[in-house]
């Protein structure tokens, strides 16, 4: 707004910040399209004064969060945290994929959270990008939708733009060894390679205790309990941090 008196300096301002608007795309001709209001506001208004919450980068804030919360998280392991950087690669390659770079956290709309699941989900032959399954992209958008709800606690956003949306994440059943099977491979002799026997019998241990492979590579001396009664075997899941407690029967 102008004010109606003529040659009014309260009105070189406005003019000024019209003027400049103009330029910026013949400026910026290379990022104009990409940018966003709050980058916009930067460029006209240089000395406005320190950033506001609005301006914090949408990839600055998930690479914040990874190295300022996942990262030092003792209680993660460290499977978890590769994921969590899986994920945030993926959600930073879409919004490079989209020109979205420059994007602000409060710019991030729930319809943007729709496509990155759509991306995620589809072949971009441009990108030679194979499309990953429900389950698999349930899991990456499960933690981009923990770093926006971190967003959301320190008022930078009024809204996870990922609630409501949904995913299978249930794998479909794998088919199982049998009885008859896990007894034939007990009993399979491996004459022309006997490190293979190792192999099995780890594999067998896992098949018995149901253990996976990582719980299974942890495990130490000390796990196990010779009593009277036989073998005990007392654990924690590493992921669960579950308490595994069972007998082990021996022939």
């Amino acid at each position: 707004m102008r004010l109606d008196k003529i040659n009014n300096r309260v009105n070189s301002l406005p003019e000024q910040i019209s003027q400049e608007f103009t330029r910026l795309p013949f400026i910026y001709r290379d990022k104009f399209q990409n940018m966003g209001p709050y980058d916009i506001k930067k460029l006209i208004l240089p000395d406005s004064g320190n950033l506001s919450k609005e301006d914090v980068s949408t990839i600055k804030f998930t690479d914040n969060y990874f190295c300022n919360v996942v990262t030092p998280n003792k209680n993660l392991t460290a499977g978890t945290k590769r994921n969590y950087k899986k994920s945030i690669n993926h959600f930073h390659n879409f919004l490079t994929f989209k020109k979205l770079s420059y994007l602000r956290i409060p710019e991030f709309t729930n319809l943007l959270a729709l496509k990155f699941k759509d991306y995620l989900t589809s072949d971009i032959s441009v990108l030679a990008k194979k499309g990953i399954s429900e389950v698999s992209s349930s899991s990456i958008i499960i933690k981009i939708k923990t770093i926006f709800e971190r967003a959301l606690d320190a008022e930078l956003i009024k809204r996870n733009p990922f609630k409501g949306i949904k995913l299978k994440t249930n794998s479909p059943q794998k088919p199982r060894l049998t009885a008859t099977e896990v007894a034939k491979l007990k009993n399979y002799d491996f004459l022309d390679d006997p490190k293979f026997d190792v192999y099995r019998d780890l594999f067998l241990f896992s098949v018995y205790t149901r253990l996976a492979y990582q719980d299974l590579s942890e495990l130490r001396k000390s796990d196990l309990i010779i009593s009277e009664k036989g073998y005990f075997l007392e654990t924690a899941r590493m992921k669960t941090k579950m308490l595994v407690k069972q007998f082990l029967v021996t022939n």
